[in-house]
Order: C-alpha cells, then structure tokens, then sequence
C-alpha cells in the first residue's frame, strides 16, 4: 500500500489502517485560463471509520477548459508570466534548434547594455499550449485528445468531428478566374479552407472582408503572416511567387475573399451537409470580359457564375455544387465598342535644317549641323555636313587649388600641418607656373593639436565579489587618475580617455545564484 507517500506492506499496515472509501468528487475549480486551453482540478477525499483508510485510486482529477484561442490584441500566457517576476518579455524564437513554443519551458528576455539576453526561467503552468493538439501538464508536453483527455487518442475526423468518420461534411473544390473584385464566399460554419494560385503572378493582392465592413489586405511580396478574422485564424504563405491561404477553421461568420488582380485560384474547403443545405438561394449570374478594343468594334465574352447578390449589390461568388440542378447558360460572344475610331489629320513631312550650338565659346572646333529623318522615308534627304566656328583664342583663366590637410606632427603641445597649393588652368586644369597672383596664395602650412598634453595615469583597485544589479550579475572595481610624479589625484580629463580601463563588467549569471 501506498500511506503517507510511503510504499509499506499491507500486512503490517493492517492493524493500524483499513480500506476506506472515497467520497463524491468536488465541483470543479476555476480554470487556470480564460482562453488559449487551461486546467480544471476537483478533489475527493478517503474516508473510514480509524480516519487512517487507504483508499485505491487517485484523490484529484483534471480537464482541459476554455480551449478557444486568444485574440489576438490579449497579451499571451508567456508573456505575462515574464513579466510579472521582472522581465521584459517572453523569448518565443528558436533555441538550440527548437521552437520554445513547442516546449514546456518558459524563457524570458532581459536587457544587459544594448544585448538581449535569454533565460530559461521555469516551466510554464498546467493548460498552456506547446503544439496545435497538445498541451503541457506536469512540466511535459503532452499529446490532448479533441474529447479533451490528455493522451488521449481521439481524434477530430476532416468534418471536425471527435472521432467522427468523415461522412457528416461535404468537400467544397472550385477552380476560377477573378476579375475586377468579384468576391467569393466563404460560409459560416466551413473549416480546412485552402486557398491557392494556379499559376505564379508577380503582382498580387488578395483582400479578406466580413459582413461588418472589416477588411484584411494581404499583398505580395509581404513576408509569411496570420490574421485573425471571423473568429479564427487565417494564414498567408508566398513560395517561390505562388500565394496561398489557409485557415483551420471553422470560421463563425461568412468572410469573403477579393482580388482586383486577374489570378486563377483553386479553392477548397469542408462544410457540413446541413449548412450546406442552406446555400440553396444561389443562381448563375452573368459577367462580361473586358471589351478587346477601345474603338473600330471589338470583342467580348458573356460568361455565368454560380453566386448571388448582397445587401450592397455586390456579387457573391460559390462553388457551383450550389446551383444544382439548375442549367448553367452558355457562353456568349458579342460586339462592343463599335464607333469609329478618330482619324488622324494629313500631315506633310518635309527635311528642315538643324544647327546645332557650339561645342566650345572659343579655340576653333568643328561642328555638326544635323537634320532631322523621322517621317521623312519618302523625301530626299539633304547632305549633312560640318563647318567651323569660334575660332578666336581663348583667354587664359588661371586659379590657385589647395590639396587636403595632412595629419598634424603631434598629438598635443603644438604641431605642424601641411598642403600642397598649385595655380591652374581653370578649363584644362594643366599647371600654370607663375600665372596666378601672388596676393591671394592659400597657406601651405598650419599649427594644430595646440592643446597642453596630458599628465596623469590611470589606477585601478581589484574587482569586486559578482552582484545583482539592475543590468543583470555584474562586478565593479574604482579607478582614479593621478600625477605620476607626485601622485597627487588629478581630474578624470587631466588622463588618456582612449586608453581608460575597464570599471564595470559582466559576470556569468551562475556567480549570482
């Protein structure tokens, strides 16, 4: 027997115990969460006449609760819990090549100077999620069946029954072109939602939208991304330039997707046979394409949809399981745009004469006189030709230029700079030697680092034992600038601050405790 955490012998437990019985489980308690999964714990208790009974099974029992996701804006369990013992936030990235999402372990994030440092703190409480269908409890990441059982095998079947046999749902599949913000529907209740390019476009933008009036933009080439609308979670997912959306559902109210880009997509979702059954208001309805000419008569295509029309006239667009036995309409092909289109007015093309400025305002160069050939196929063509021009000499325009400053002699007490300084030829930028004034000649020299060199040293004491500061596990030590000579104390500017030593450093997190 198992008595007071002890395994003793049933023998010599007899004569001061007896097989008890257990009394009627408590209510359950209060859930550990108010969503996102959560545990709920109900007692019993051994009851017998000595009050020493041992009782054969368990004095606690559990269930999962409140399983709904979070919303999106609340702050997550992880987070909250890091903060709450002085952390800034959760650390839900890779570590050591896991997702700690998928782990029972809780780290948290804190600051030391500029560097995020992560810390792997304690285990996260009974209830919190570590998978899409497991949940943590006692510290171990745990499979949860849909009835709601730790390790459980239950499973929901594709209709989103637990331990259902896939027949109680109907697989909707739908290959269309969009056009101009057609929008397609899908209904409330439809879950397993896939929704994926038939073929690569560059430019794409799919937009999710509720009966509400909110709308979600998704664009390419956004990163991989989640949003949450009617009541579950959407995400989005662009490889090698094909978008695709996906979503498990199932949604709580009918959202609608748009695309004012002209993309071929195939959908797909489930939906149970009685929702189903009430999507039987929808009809075909008539499109056109594009007219393929804007004048002269061009041509277009009527073609039909299965959907229906809203409230706010827009088109509904389904599957077109829905329309039933209803006969689709053909396919028609009709005129449009048919005016004429304008005329162009007679013009006369004719060879003109073209000079050209020249390329220089003196020094005599020859220039190009061109004439214009565009329209002119069927006119006979002048002669180019070249002639000179501003042959008069050019004047001479000299300027003095000074290089960059070197560095200086000396770092302090006074040193020397130089420069070269050269007259120019402003056009050629040849030297010109002795042609430009000697009034306005730059300087080639200068005094700099005039500032008085410093005198003191740097000392420093031992470090000190590693602490808790508020910049994490940390140790210290003093340190003082003096006169070497007489070694008097001096300013801390009187010594070298490129050269000063370390005071504070970082102390492996272990040396704290």
């Amino acid at each position: 027997w198992c008595q007071s955490g002890k395994c003793v012998s049933s023998k010599k437990s007899s004569s001061v115990s007896s097989v008890g019985k257990w009394s009627a489980y408590s209510k359950f308690g209060k859930c550990s969460r108010s969503c996102g999964g959560g545990i709920q714990y109900r007692h019993r208790s051994c009851i017998s006449p000595s009050g020493k009974g041992i009782c054969i099974g368990k004095s606690k029992d559990f269930r999962v609760c409140n399983i709904q996701h979070c919303t999106s804006s609340a702050l997550s369990y992880r987070d909250r819990h890091c903060q709450m013992i002085g952390f800034s936030r959760a650390y839900v990235n890779y570590y050591y090549g896991k997702h700690v999402e998928s782990t029972c372990d809780l780290f948290c994030l804190y600051q030391v100077g500029r560097l995020s440092v992560v810390k792997n703190v304690s285990k996260v409480v009974d209830g919190i999620r570590c998978g899409a269908s497991s949940i943590c409890f006692k510290g171990v990441c745990s499979p949860l069946g849909c009835d709601g059982i730790v390790n459980s095998p239950a499973k929901l079947d594709r209709c989103g029954v637990c331990n259902g046999e896939n027949e109680s749902c109907r697989v909707i599949q739908q290959e269309l072109v969009t056009y101009d913000y057609e929008q397609v529907q899908f209904p409330e209740g439809a879950r397993n939602i896939r929704v994926v390019e038939r073929f690569k476009n560059q430019k794409k933008e799919f937009r999710l939208k509720n009966r509400n009036g909110r709308v979600i933009v998704i664009k390419s080439p956004n990163q991989n991304n989640s949003y949450h609308i009617g009541g579950t979670e959407f995400f989005s997912m662009f490889v090698n330039g094909v978008a695709s959306i996906q979503a498990n559902g199932p949604i709580k109210e009918d959202i609608f997707l748009q695309s004012p880009n002209h993309l071929q997509l195939m959908l797909e979702y489930k939906i149970s046979r009685k929702e189903f059954s009430s999507l039987s208001y929808y009809g075909w309805i008539a499109f056109e394409t594009k007219c393929s000419a804007a004048c002269g008569r061009g041509l277009k295509v009527r073609y039909a949809k299965c959907g229906g029309i809203s409230s706010s006239g827009s088109r509904i667009l389904v599957p077109e399981y829905v329309c039933g036995s209803i006969v689709k309409p053909k396919n028609i092909t009709l005129s449009c745009n048919i005016r004429p289109c304008p005329t162009k007015p007679h013009i006369t093309y004719r060879w003109r004469s073209v000079t050209y400025p020249c390329s220089k305002s003196c020094g005599s160069v020859e220039n190009d006189e061109l004439v214009a050939d565009r329209n002119c196929a069927k006119v006979v063509k002048p002669f180019s030709y070249m002639r000179r021009c501003n042959t008069r000499p050019c004047s001479v325009q000299v300027k003095w230029i000074a290089s960059k400053w070197s560095g200086c002699s000396k770092s302090c007490g006074g040193g020397i700079k130089f420069r070269s300084v050269a007259c120019v030829d402003s056009t050629s930028g040849g030297i010109m030697q002795g042609k430009c004034s000697s009034y306005n000649v730059p300087v080639s020299s200068s005094s700099c680092n005039n500032h008085q060199c410093t005198l003191g040293k740097w000392e420093v004491n031992s470090w000190t034992k590693c602490e808790r500061t508020g910049n994490g596990c940390t140790q210290s030590r003093q340190l003082q600038c003096y006169n070497p000579r007489n070694h008097q104390k001096l300013d801390y500017t009187e010594c070298n601050n490129s050269v000063r030593p370390e005071r504070i450093r970082l102390c492996q997190s272990m040396a704290c405790g």
